[in-house]
């Protein structure tokens, strides 16, 4: 039997927060107390108030194969939930629902990945006990190699495709990956044949209910992502795969992942096109290309060739003109500001898509110059403005901010695009140094040039 409390505990006892109040120790009374503080927990007072995620989790309701959730797992799910619940769209916050809250309490394969992505974000910004801990091993011991051999063992299961526990691990997963590999290579493959594996054995009609279709966006951007820095197709551009039925934001929502998925698709035909296109000639005239211009060649192409381009410029036209007149609905639309970064990046793509004078004859469509640099100084500004709060949702602006960094010369504006790196590079995630050496790369290829700085942003008019 413990021992009674003297004088002063018994007037701190009322004032005590809920977790020292759990945990039957001393609380200095403090808002928030030095043990909250020290573990990175919400502190509160009230009994009445909403309790920190997990904290009262009990060791009985653990599997056998997931280790006792101590103090830092304890912070580390906390942090992993902070970073979802503050995501500034629906890309991530489908992972703070209280569907996916209830997976990753009951599964343990979910709740060691969500601990150890939240460890992750607090190694950035950890407390120096915390620190001290991980240094010496005493705090997380989760292994990426258990994790990965422990979710195969998973998939290997009848109808694991269709368990939401299995989708919701993947996601998690591919989260993992772009923090843990810098060369965004296991992000691709877990994307491809995991993630995408799932999509196709449930199909369109295998997503029913607001946590199925919340996930399901989620792999949708994924797979457009993924087939777009690949230059690969993707199944989710085919029209069966857009969702109906859904209120106005989400319906705007799927529309602009679809369109990112028809943009990866789009690139993948013209580059397999014009390797066919170039193949042709050379077998035809006997001529090496180099820098010659099609109409320096004499050359007819035949009809299959000539009706496939044709096809690709007419999609094109016909999704840039989807894009443009998304653009009101899209900026109505507060929770999915997220993806202006995207819709500005998605009309410089399209445009750029077809820079090859092959394309000439087709008539392909096209921005102006200047319409160019406007979308990519807003693209820029709108990351520069969300970086800072975007969390777990960090990598998933470097795309858009690849295609920026492809269409300035100037010395200031590439500053700005290296300190968005670092930035996201600072949160947690080593995928951004691939991205870094990607783009220094093309710029030491394309130098700078010396370019009127801009204060300002006005839409200039596109030629008609």
């Amino acid at each position: 039997m413990t021992k009674p409390c003297g004088p002063k505990d018994r007037r701190l006892r009322r004032h005590r927060c809920l977790y020292c109040r759990q945990n039957h120790v001393k609380c200095d009374g403090k808002s928030p107390c030095s043990r909250c503080v020290q573990r990175d927990l919400v502190c509160t007072t009230s009994a009445a108030a909403p309790k920190p995620a997990f904290v009262t989790w009990q060791p009985e309701i653990e599997q056998s194969s997931s280790a006792p959730l101590d103090d830092d797992r304890v912070s580390a799910i906390n942090r992993f939930f902070r970073g979802v619940e503050t995501s500034i769209s629906p890309l991530l916050a489908a992972l703070s629902s209280n569907d996916v809250r209830h997976i990753i309490k009951e599964d343990a394969l979910a709740r060691d990945i969500a601990v150890v992505i939240g460890s992750k974000t607090i190694a950035q910004t950890p407390s120096i006990e915390a620190v001290n801990r991980m240094q010496h091993g005493e705090s997380i011991s989760i292994t990426s190699q258990d994790i990965r051999s422990r979710f195969q063992s998973r998939l290997n299961m009848p109808d694991a495709c269709r368990q939401n526990s299995v989708l919701v691990c993947a996601l998690l997963l591919s989260i993992f990956d772009l923090m843990e590999d810098a060369s965004g290579l296991r992000w691709y493959n877990t994307v491809q044949q995991i993630l995408e594996q799932i999509v196709c054995v449930r199909g369109p009609s295998g997503f029913v209910g607001q946590l199925e279709l919340s996930l399901f966006m989620l792999c949708k951007i994924y797979g457009g992502l993924r087939a777009l820095n690949l230059d690969e197709d993707t199944c989710l551009a085919d029209i069966e795969w857009r969702i109906d039925g859904q209120d106005s934001e989400w319906a705007v929502f799927d529309e602009l992942i679809g369109i990112i998925c028809v943009i990866a698709r789009l690139n993948a035909k013209s580059i397999l096109w014009l390797k066919a296109w170039k193949q042709r000639v050379q077998e035809t005239t006997g001529t090496d290309l180099g820098t010659l211009y099609p109409n320096t060649i004499d050359y007819v192409e035949n009809e299959t060739q000539a009706q496939i381009a044709a096809e690709i410029t007419h999609t094109a036209s016909t999704t840039l003109n989807e894009l443009r007149q998304l653009e009101p609905r899209f900026q109505q639309c507060q929770n999915i500001n997220f993806l202006s970064a995207y819709y500005h990046s998605g009309l410089i793509s399209l445009s750029r898509l077809f820079v090859d004078p092959a394309w000439i004859p087709y008539n392909p469509p096209n921005i102006n110059e200047s319409l160019i640099k406007y979308h990519s100084l807003t693209s820029l500004e709108f990351i520069e403005k969300v970086i800072p709060t975007a969390h777990l949702e960090a990598p998933f602006l470097l795309p858009p901010l690849l295609v920026v960094s492809l269409e300035t010369r100037d010395a200031s504006v590439r500053t700005r695009i290296a300190s968005v790196l670092r930035s996201v590079q600072s949160q947690g995630f080593a995928v951004a140094s691939s991205y870094f050496a990607d783009i220094s790369f093309i710029w030491n290829i394309f130098k700078c040039r010396d370019e009127t700085p801009h204060n300002g942003i006005s839409l200039p008019q596109e030629n008609p």
